[in-house]
């Protein structure tokens, strides 16, 4: 499963499951949506705007949890690890 801003195309173009960035301040109850939902992945795109705020506040809250996999200019894929 990947978590991504934009689930369509994300699936269209790799052939795997997604699923939409859980709208999720707190990072424990992010984590256990992520966990849930069994993401592996995580595709964070240099447009995401507010997602990237609320993702990196959960990535410095957890970082034992996400692994960067491969950055490309202000994209990432991150491998998260429940």
């Amino acid at each position: 499963m990947v978590l991504t801003r934009k689930p369509p195309l994300v699936a269209w173009y790799s052939g795997h499951k997604t699923i939409q960035y859980p709208p999720e301040p707190d990072p424990d109850r992010f984590i256990a949506a992520l966990g849930e939902k069994q993401v592996r992945y995580i595709l964070l795109d240099e447009v995401s705007g507010e997602v990237r705020v609320l993702f990196d506040k959960v990535r410095r809250a957890r970082p034992q949890n996400f692994s960067t996999i491969k950055s490309f200019g202000g994209t990432e894929i991150i491998e998260f690890r429940n």
